[in-house]
């Protein structure tokens, strides 16, 4: 008896509104600061601080990267550049060189291939039977 298996399982609740808790955060955090620059600053600088930030809250909110969301995929790129690399494989220093051979031409006529037996069933040809055929 076949079953089908759910894919794409990978999905956040939307808890406020259209928007998930993740989400409403982004765009929370920029809107409580804005919300105090609105009585601590003077108003050229609180409409630049919340258009910066809300921008900002607004590109992490709801721009993906291949995929992942664009905090996920920054912190991955910042992980990769922080983190230390670690190399299995290094080229030592001994260099070998090699001559370039070069190879003549058989004559046509010294060629044995009256000789030359064929198998009827290859083992090649037997193994990608099986592998075709799963058996």
């Amino acid at each position: 008896m076949r079953f089908q298996v759910p894919q794409f399982i990978e999905h956040e609740a939307k808890v406020i509104g259209p928007l998930t808790f993740r989400q409403f955060i982004y765009l929370g955090v920029p809107a409580a600061v804005g919300f105090f620059f609105y009585f601590l600053a003077p108003f050229y600088v609180f409409i630049s601080i919340t258009i910066v930030l809300g921008g900002i809250g607004a590109i992490l909110a709801f721009i993906k990267a291949g995929g992942r969301s664009l905090p996920g995929f920054l912190m991955g790129a910042v992980g990769f550049f922080i983190k230390p690399k670690h190399y299995t494989w290094q080229k030592g220093n001994n260099i070998k060189k090699t001559e370039q051979t070069t190879y003549k031409q058989d004559d046509q006529s010294e060629r044995p291939d009256k000789n030359l037996k064929l198998q009827k069933d290859s083992k090649i040809k037997t193994l990608s039977m099986k592998v075709e055929t799963k058996k």
